[in-house]
């Protein structure tokens, strides 16, 4: 393998014909700890560690980053454009300000990544990536799907999409919080203790889903359908379910307090012990609903809520 010193004089040489470096192939290269700027990476692929490397204002087109180790490196306001993120390690890495023009990609690791202000511009759909733990803050996505990937605690923060879905992936503690998703979809995937709180999500489609203790407080589900899910314990206190599909939710314990169920479709659900304080809408003595030992309101906490506002006062 080639040196730090070695690697980056061949770098510095190519790229000074204006900046391009076009349909180069190199191996055992070491540039650990580099910093890079304004390079065009145009079909190249280069074998070797960048490890920590800082990126900035570099482009990346064609070509392949499966044979980079690019742990922990930086890149700021770069773009990418094509597959080149097949089974590329990106673990820890930064990404600011970025444009991905990236379609499609398989097995990239982007364990613990950070994104902050980039942009999304393309169809983009992850196949058995892991995405454990990555954040994802003020970014624009077109349609986003995830297929047999990993997704478990990672974060989405004031994101805008324009779809989103879930397939056969693990996420459990994904974090999707006030965030307008149209056209989410979730389809055999595992979402425990995942949060939606505050987010709308009207028409959404969860189908043969886990969603144990997940928790959608405040979410707007109008028109939602829930098809072979379970749910116990979640909590969906203050949601919009007006005309939503509960026919085949199992959610045994869940919390519905303050719910609007005005137009939901209950008959066939399973919602045994669940709390409908103050929930408007359902009849918990409806046909074809299981709801043995649902909570009601309780006129005297109802009252005791009334009055608390003028207390603060």
């Amino acid at each position: 393998m080639m040196d730090a010193q070695e690697s980056m004089e061949l770098l510095s040489s190519a790229s000074a014909q204006g900046g391009k470096i076009t349909g180069l192939t190199l191996t055992g290269l070491n540039l650990d700890g580099a910093r890079l700027s304004g390079i065009s990476f145009i079909g190249c692929s280069l074998e070797g560690s960048f490890r920590d490397t800082g990126f900035s204002r570099c482009s990346f087109e064609g070509g392949s980053l499966m044979k980079w180790d690019l742990t922990g490196a930086s890149f700021d306001g770069c773009l990418f454009r094509g597959d080149i993120f097949q089974e590329a390690t990106l673990e820890r890495s930064i990404f600011v300000k970025c444009r991905l023009e990236v379609p499609e990609s398989r097995g990239p690791n982007l364990k613990k990544t950070y994104f902050n202000g980039c942009s999304f511009d393309a169809l983009l759909a992850l196949h058995s990536a892991d995405l454990v733990s990555a954040v994802f803050m003020d970014c624009a996505f077109g349609q986003f799907t995830a297929e047999e990937s990993i997704l478990e605690f990672c974060a989405f923060r004031n994101c805008s999409f324009a779809g989103l879905r879930i397939l056969k992936s693990s996420c459990s503690g994904m974090q999707l919080m006030g965030l307008t998703i149209p056209a989410f979809a979730a389809e055999a995937s595992e979402l425990p203790q995942a949060i939606f709180m505050d987010s709308s999500l009207k028409g959404a489609r969860f189908s043969g889903c886990v969603l144990d203790g997940a928790t959608f407080t405040g979410a707007d589900l109008s028109g939602a359908v829930f098809d072979g899910c379970s749910a116990p314990k979640a909590n969906f206190a203050g949601a919009s379910m007006r005309a939503s599909d509960l026919a085949g939710l199992s959610a045994p314990y869940a919390d519905f307090s303050r719910c609007d169920f005005f137009g939901a479709r209950c008959a066939g659900a399973d919602l045994s012990s669940v709390n409908l304080h103050r929930a408007t809408g359902i009849d918990p003595r409806a046909p074809g609903m299981k709801a043995e030992g649902a909570r009601l309101t309780d006129p005297a906490l109802a009252k005791a809520e009334d009055f608390r506002p003028f207390m603060r006062g």
